[in-house]
């Protein structure tokens, strides 16, 4: 039956309503700057300073990364979770990445997760270029 037709007897129908696109997860904003800055704060400075270079490492390459691709340079886990994105948005705020899309990563569980995916701003990858010559 379409949207303009009715059965016999009972009330007409509306069209369904686009719904809103959700901005949370689990009832917490996605973009919360307080949250991450003190995620970066309280991290680690090992760890800190491991993310800090395995991402620009993965920068000056030119190619589509994410943190999976910090996983297999060798850097550990944090003890949460949340310090792996803390340190992608440092570096997108200095300007070292930048977002160029999202992918699925599979865990090795099975599950699928979506994950954004990152590459050095080209600007970054110039300067480099420029103060290793």
């Amino acid at each position: 039956m379409s949207d303009t037709t009715q059965a016999a007897g009972s009330a007409p129908t509306e069209p369904a309503a686009t719904r809103a696109r959700s901005t949370t997860h689990n009832n917490h904003p996605q973009r919360n700057p307080a949250r991450r800055s003190r995620a970066r704060v309280n991290t680690d400075p090992w760890f800190k300073d491991c993310t800090e270079r395995g991402i620009e490492h993965l920068a000056r390459q030119g190619y589509e990364f994410s943190v999976d691709s910090l996983r297999e340079l060798g850097i550990p886990e944090p003890d949460v979770a949340q310090r792996w994105g803390a340190a992608f948005a440092a570096a997108a705020a200095r300007g070292v990445i930048e977002v160029c899309g999202a992918g699925i990563m599979w865990r090795p569980t099975g599950a699928s997760v979506a994950t954004r995916m990152w590459r050095g701003t080209e600007k970054f990858r110039t300067d480099r270029g420029r103060d290793a010559a």
